[in-house]
């Protein structure tokens, strides 16, 4: 139980050297020229993997300078910043991606207001991004401006009613409303459109949560973390059941493994 659903929380790739050594070799054969950019994202991923977060900041950088609409680089990049003052050490690409970046950073970071500024510019460039009304709506919901986070994913659920990601975080909004209905509704519906997703579980286990039945709640949120086993949202939840099932040695148990396999991430 300890260990997780999936068993031992880290898994070493005993071929990351060897995979490291060819990446780096045919970076090195390719001259190191702007074609290079996706052979060195490919490299800094399994600097991480090793650990060597420095190796693998410096190889992001470079290959977003060479190309810099590599949003995965980007997303990366986030994972290894702690805070905003490493990103200011940062020779950046100065591009429209950087502002996605950087307010994708301050919501990692919790500085949900500076976040909110950032989106305001980015949704001038890009009028009606859905990811920027997303973004708003889980700053909003951290700031705990719960009516304000309700409204936008609303209006997002409107413009795409098959949509998923963030659904989640609504369905958070909804189980401390108490609103059973609408939470149901929502359970229903993503259960229709993907339930074997790690959100859809997510939300089905808020509805079965609110509804007092925390046994299956868990089991939702086991499967979540089958699914995605670094999907944060799950771990905290099913703490949370297991406290309401007066199971503290399990909750604190939950609890302490998010700490110590994510100390990083963890805000």
């Amino acid at each position: 139980e300890t260990s997780g659903p999936l068993g031992a929380a880290v898994t070493v790739n005993p071929h990351l050297d060897q995979v490291t050594a060819e990446l780096n070799a045919a970076a090195a054969a390719g001259g190191g020229g702007k074609g290079d950019a996706f052979m060195l994202y490919l490299v800094a991923l399994t600097e991480i993997d090793r650990d060597h977060r420095d190796t693998a900041l410096n190889l992001l950088v470079q290959s977003l300078k060479a190309f810099p609409c590599n949003w995965g680089a980007w997303q990366a990049l986030v994972g290894l910043c702690d805070d905003l003052e490493v990103v200011s050490g940062l020779d950046l690409p100065t591009h429209w991606s950087r502002n996605y970046f950087l307010a994708a950073l301050c919501l990692e970071l919790q500085h949900n207001a500076e976040a909110l500024s950032r989106l305001q510019v980015i949704d001038q460039m890009f009028p009606g991004s859905e990811w920027v009304a997303c973004s708003a709506a889980l700053a909003h919901y951290n700031m705990r401006n719960f009516d304000e986070a309700q409204a936008l994913y609303e209006d997002l659920l409107t413009r795409d009613p098959a949509r998923i990601t963030g659904m989640d975080t609504y369905s958070n909004i909804l189980f401390v409303k108490e609103a059973f209905a609408p939470l149901s509704h929502l359970a229903h519906r993503l259960a229709a459109t993907d339930k074997y997703t790690p959100e859809a579980c997510c939300v089905i286990g808020n509805y079965y949560s609110l509804k007092g039945n925390h046994e299956r709640a868990v089991e939702n949120f086991r499967r979540a973390l089958r699914l995605s086993r670094h999907y944060l949202s799950a771990w905290t939840l099913m703490g949370h059941e297991y406290v309401e099932m007066k199971n503290a040695p399990a909750a604190i148990g939950k609890i302490g493994l998010l700490v110590c396999a994510w100390r990083y991430r963890l805000r």
